[in-house]
């Protein structure tokens, strides 16, 4: 199994709409 901790906001254009990045944690 791969831990994933990723947190954050990206802007993808030209949509100009804000994606949150998927949060993963092992064990939570």
């Amino acid at each position: 199994m791969i831990e994933l901790s990723l947190v954050g906001v990206r802007v993808e254009l030209p949509s100009n709409q804000p994606i949150v990045l998927l949060k993963e944690t092992a064990g939570d």
